[in-house]
């Protein structure tokens, strides 16, 4: 079973393209920032498939949702291995 979280709408949309272009099975997908709290904050798209919370020129803000990561992680009885790009 795999958590996917994505926080941009732009990248979000790829990520679910890839999964079903490919046919891959249990995969969850989260429009949503992982955060150390639930709240919605304020996100800087840099137009490729980056972004940033703390402020950059020229980048384009949007609000997104965010997830407290230990509660997802206090969900799973059992974790293999935990990706993140940050």
């Amino acid at each position: 079973k795999i958590h996917a979280f994505e926080p941009s709408p732009l990248v979000f949309k790829a990520l679910e393209q890839n999964i079903k272009s490919n046919k891959i099975a249990n995969v969850q997908l989260y429009s949503k920032a992982i955060w150390v709290k639930n709240e919605t904050l304020e996100f800087n798209e840099e137009g490729a498939d980056a972004g940033s919370i703390y402020a950059v020129s020229d980048t384009k803000k949007i609000k997104v949702d965010a997830v407290n990561v230990l509660e997802i992680l206090d969900k799973e009885s059992k974790i293999h291995f935990i990706k993140m790009d940050i």
